[in-house]
């Protein structure tokens, strides 16, 4: 037999009043209290902008190819490195144009340190004498010398002037 039917007409009233109108009533006045908040996200970070890059100079294949490298002791110009040089010259040509740096090294330079780096810095004023006189303008040069420092893997290697346009 049914609950509802065992009990009496009001007592039912009761039962149905505390089983389903009570609960709603208290539903209803905890939302009037207490209303539902919805739940920040965090800000989507804004995506990456990258500043636009310009491309890199194109030169011909001449300027890469070529050692510029030096005699034991020495910072005389001399064979292959002189048509470098030269070379290196034609294509940067006698107007205004961007920064050179020339770097020597002397990582085979006997003695103390301070004997390469005058050595280091001899060379690649050599070679920045070279390409002035070639017609490259002296102000778009930047000269410098390394001393022993980044040797490479040959002592011929080591006595070298790189060049590169900044």
């Amino acid at each position: 037999m049914a609950l509802h039917a065992a009990l009496p007409r009001p007592a039912l009233r009761v039962w149905w009043g505390a089983l389903v109108v009570v609960p709603v009533a208290f539903a209803g006045l905890g939302l009037a209290l207490f209303p539902l908040q919805a739940v920040p996200t965090p800000p989507r970070p804004a995506p990456p902008v990258s500043a636009p890059v310009a491309p890199a100079p194109a030169y011909p294949a001449p300027f890469a190819a070529g050692a510029v490298t030096f005699a034991a002791d020495r910072a005389e110009l001399a064979g292959p490195s002189v048509a470098a040089v030269a070379r290196v010259a034609a294509l940067l040509g006698d107007g205004p144009g961007s920064r050179v740096t020339v770097t020597g090294y002397a990582a085979d330079a006997p003695g103390p340190a301070e004997v390469a780096q005058r050595l280091s810095e001899q060379r690649a004023q050599v070679v920045a004498d070279a390409l002035v006189a070639s017609g490259v303008r002296r102000e778009r040069l930047v000269v410098a010398g390394r001393g022993s420092a980044e040797p490479l893997a040959t002592p011929e290697l080591s006595r070298r002037v790189e060049i590169k346009a900044e």
